[in-house]
């Protein structure tokens, strides 16, 4: 019996894909005796025993288990994961359109768990309007923001802003997991084949009768990323809605860290206690009118204050 540390890269009906350091693959099963608070997540990084003998990639069939988690730096429920350091938040400018309540949420749920957040704008050069509005208002609330568009085969990247992302990428994400996220039919996918030509991942369409993506990723994957050593990439399933119920839950009193682009003006609200929802002499109210925040920001923030108020009063 010998153990080896690795990553989860994926989890399928209870049975696990771990990557070891050493560039060794298993699937596993999980020992029962694991003391987590929920399932074991791709994003892991865990302790598996190997019996004697037991040949790469045939670790389920030789009996590899999983006997260790180790501390997580956080866990997210959609997507489901852990320990990611950055969350590429992709969003469509054309159809099936991008709800910005739905995204603020997953920033929030980001800025929660001490998550970096970046803008992907995807299908830009279908709607440049569409696009302006929404670089306008991420980069007023002070995330990085990226536009791609159609990329023909034999096109430069640079021609469709895959270029710039991936030069992002590679500066910043050396010994760092990241994930792809948002709605279904955004092109997550088919952004990630482009930036890292190889992983032949599916990529599907937007149905013309709905105006909604189908789920082409139906599980969280993590690859590991070319030529960036040490990090990981990835890619999760879409989804058409969000809410706290069945999404990562923040404190309603928490809420207010989480919306960066608030900060600086909590000092000019009247009272100390201000939830900044329509209290008189909000600094938050005066920075939206002043355009400072996007009114689209505070309007989030305000939905998603109610949703949080309304679920802990029912738990």
């Amino acid at each position: 019996m010998r153990t080896v540390e690795g990553r989860v890269i994926r989890a399928v009906g209870g049975l696990f894909g771990v990557l070891t350091r050493e560039g060794e693959s298993f699937d596993c099963r999980a020992r029962g005796v694991l003391k987590l608070d929920g399932p074991v997540l791709p994003g892991d990084s865990v302790t598996v025993a190997l019996p004697d003998g037991a040949a790469e990639g045939r670790g389920a069939a030789a009996g590899a288990s999983i006997i260790g988690v180790a501390e997580r730096k956080n866990v997210f429920i959609r997507p489901p994961m852990a320990n990611i350091d950055t969350l590429f938040a992709v969003c469509s400018a054309a159809r099936p359109g991008t709800s910005l309540l739905t995204l603020d949420k997953l920033l929030a749920a980001a800025e929660y768990r001490d998550t970096a957040a970046v803008i992907v704008v995807t299908k830009s050069d279908l709607d440049e309007d569409s696009s302006d509005r929404l670089e306008d208002i991420y980069r007023r609330s002070g995330y990085p923001v990226f536009r791609t568009g159609f990329c023909p085969d034999g096109a430069a990247g640079e021609s469709c802003g895959v270029t710039e992302l991936g030069r992002f990428i590679a500066e910043t994400l050396p010994g760092k997991t990241a994930a792809f996220a948002g709605a279904s039919g955004a092109g997550k996918s088919t952004l990630l084949n482009r930036l890292f030509p190889g992983l032949g991942l599916d990529a599907g369409e937007v149905s013309r009768k709905t105006g909604r993506g189908r789920h082409t990723t139906r599980k969280v994957e993590l690859y590991p990323a070319p030529g960036i050593p040490g990090a990981f990439i990835a890619d999760t399933p879409g989804f058409s809605m969000i809410d706290f119920t069945n999404f990562d839950f923040i404190p309603a009193e928490a809420l207010p860290d989480c919306m960066p682009d608030f900060a600086d003006c909590y000092p000019d609200c009247r009272w100390p206690d201000c939830t900044h929802t329509g209290e008189a002499d909000c600094g938050v109210a005066k920075a939206v009118r002043e355009g400072r925040i996007a009114p689209s920001r505070h309007e989030s923030y305000r939905e998603m204050y109610r949703l949080l108020k309304e679920k802990r009063k029912w738990d």
